[in-house]
C-alpha cells in the first residue's frame, strides 16, 4: 500500500515537468507529448486510487474525510459547477466532436479538461506539504532547462524563443509560476536545505530575464499587476511584522511607491530609444490604439461579443455558448474583414480568457469561472482560518503573498492570451495548493 501511494504521488509530481515533454514525430510535438503523459498519469492514478480505496480501510477513511472537507469548500464547488456547465455546453455545441474530443492542436475539449480536473482532485486528496514542495521543486528545475534552451536560442538570434513550451506566451507564464514556486519553497514549513534556499532566490532574476527574452507582453503586464497587488496586501497586512528592524508595512509601502514611479516613468518615456534595446519592454512600449496586434484584438473582441448577442443568435448561445473548442466557428460566422488589415491569421481563441469562456461556455460558464477566482481571492485576503487580523508569522504572510502574486499575475495575463496544456497545470496546482494551505492538513 505504501508503494502504491508513493506511485500515485510520483506520477502527480512528475506533472510539474510537463513543459519539457515533446513528441518529435507528432504533428503538434509541443502539445501531444504533454497531453499523452498527463492522460497516462491521471488514468493510472485513478485506477491505483480506486484499488487502494477498495482494499485498504485506512486509506478509504482518509479519502472520505478529505472528500467531506472538499465538498464544502467554495472554491471546489465553483470549480465543479464550472466543469459541469463546461460539459453541458458540449451537448449544445455546433461541432460536438471538437467539443468533446478537442483538437490535436490544443489537446483540450471536454475529455481533455476533465484530465486536468483529475490532476486537481488527486493532488488535493493525496498531496501533503512534502509532496507539494517536491512538485514545486521539479517545476523549478524544469525552468532552468527551459531558460537555458531559450537563452541559447536568443543568443543565436532567435526572435522570441519558446523552448519546449511551444510558444513564448506559455514560456512567460510558466516563468511567472516558477517565481511563485520559488517563493513557496523558500518560506514553506517543510525543511529546506541551503541549496534550495539559494536556488529559490537565484531563480527569481532568471525568470525575470526569461520573461523578457520571451517578450510575452501579457506575462509582463500580469507580473507588474501581481507585484502591485502583493505590495498593497503587505502594506495593509504587514504592520505587525518586522524584518531586520523595519516594519513590513514600511518596506512594502516604499517598494509600492518605487513600482508606481517606475511604471509611470516607463509609460511617459515609452517612445525612448532606451526601451527599444530591452527585449520584452520594446514590444510593450509599442502598444497603442494604432498597434496592429492591439487593433486586431479589439476587433476580435467585438466578433466574440456579437457571437453571443441574443439579437444575432438564439438565447442558447448567450447562456451556454457555442461549445468547447467551437470559437473558430463563431469567428468564421461573424468575422470582420477589417481584421485582415492587422492580422491575417484565423483564430480559434479570442486571446482573452474571459471572452473565450463566454463564447464557448456562455454566460453561465463565465459566471462559474469568475466565481472560482472570487472565492480564491477572498480566501487569500482572509488568511488562514478565515482570520481578518494580520498574520503574525513572516512565513505565513509570505506564503499568502505568493498565492496573491500568482493569482493576480495569472488572471491579468489571461486577459491578453489564453490557456494551454503548459499553463493549465500551474493554474490547477495553484487552486489545489490554495485549498491545502488553508486546511488543517497544512502543518
Amino acid at each position: 500500500m505504501i508503494f502504491l501511494i508513493f506511485l500515485m504521488n510520483l506520477l502527480l509530481i512528475l506533472c510539474a515537468g510537463l513543459p519539457l515533454l515533446m513528441a518529435q514525430s507528432a504533428f503538434f510535438p509541443y502539445i501531444t507529448g504533454k497531453v499523452m503523459y498527463l492522460r497516462f498519469s491521471i488514468t493510472t492514478v485513478a485506477i491505483v486510487c480506486l484499488v487502494c480505496f477498495m482494499r485498504d480501510k485506512l486509506f478509504k477513511a482518509q479519502m472520505h474525510a478529505k472528500i467531506k472537507v472538499l465538498r464544502r469548500d467554495p472554491i471546489f464547488i465553483s470549480l465543479v459547477v464550472h466543469f459541469l456547465i463546461f460539459t453541458m455546453s458540449a451537448f449544445f455545441a455546433v461541432n460536438k466532436y471538437w467539443a468533446f474530443y478537442g483538437s490535436i492542436e490544443r489537446g483540450e475539449g471536454v475529455i481533455g479538461m476533465w484530465f486536468f480536473f483529475g490532476f486537481f482532485l488527486f493532488s488535493a486528496l493525496l498531496f501533503k506539504m512534502r509532496e507539494w514542495v517536491w512538485f514545486f521543486k521539479l517545476g523549478m528545475a524544469a525552468s532552468v532547462i527551459l531558460f537555458t534552451d531559450a537563452a541559447i536560442a536568443f543568443s543565436n538570434g532567435a526572435d522570441r524563443p519558446a523552448s519546449f513550451a511551444g510558444h513564448p506566451i506559455y514560456l512567460g507564464v510558466f516563468f511567472v509560476y516558477v517565481m511563485f514556486s520559488s517563493w513557496i519553497v523558500y518560506f514553506s514549513k517543510e525543511k529546506t536545505n541551503w541549496f534550495w534556499k539559494i536556488f529559490s532566490v537565484a531563480l527569481v532574476p532568471m525568470c525575470l530575464v526569461g520573461i523578457l527574452i520571451a517578450e510575452a507582453r501579457g506575462a509582463i503586464v500580469g507580473l507588474a499587476a501581481g507585484f502591485l497587488f502583493t505590495l498593497i496586501y503587505l502594506a495593509f497586512r504587514g504592520h505587525e511584522i518586522k524584518w531586520r528592524g523595519f516594519r513590513l508595512r514600511t518596506i512594502a509601502s516604499s517598494l509600492l511607491l518605487l513600482l508606481v514611479v517606475s511604471v509611470g516613468a516607463f509609460v511617459v518615456t515609452r517612445h525612448s530609444s532606451l526601451w527599444q534595446k530591452i527585449p520584452g519592454l520594446d514590444r510593450l512600449a509599442k502598444v497603442s490604439s494604432k498597434d496592429n496586434t492591439t487593433v486586431s484584438r479589439l476587433l476580435t473582441a467585438k466578433v466574440a461579443l456579437r457571437a453571443v448577442d441574443p439579437r444575432e443568435e438564439n438565447l442558447d448561445k448567450l447562456l451556454l455558448g457555442w461549445g468547447p473548442e467551437n470559437f473558430l466557428i463563431a469567428w468564421d460566422k461573424y468575422y470582420d474583414p477589417d481584421i485582415y488589415q492587422y492580422d491575417s491569421a484565423s483564430l480559434d481563441r479570442a486571446h482573452n480568457k474571459l471572452l473565450d469562456v463566454l463564447v464557448m461556455n456562455g454566460i453561465f460558464g463565465l459566471i462559474s469561472y469568475l466565481a472560482i477566482w472570487f472565492f480564491a481571492f477572498k480566501r487569500i485576503w482572509a488568511g488562514r482560518g478565515g482570520s481578518r487580523t494580520a498574520p503574525t508569522e513572516v512565513g505565513q504572510i509570505e506564503v499568502q503573498s505568493a498565492l496573491l502574486f500568482f493569482g493576480v499575475s495569472y488572471f491579468v495575463q489571461n486577459l491578453f492570451v489564453f490557456d494551454s496544456v503548459v499553463t493549465y497545470t500551474p493554474f490547477f496546482a495553484f487552486l489545489s495548493f490554495l485549498i491545502f494551505y488553508h486546511s488543517k492538513a497544512y502543518t
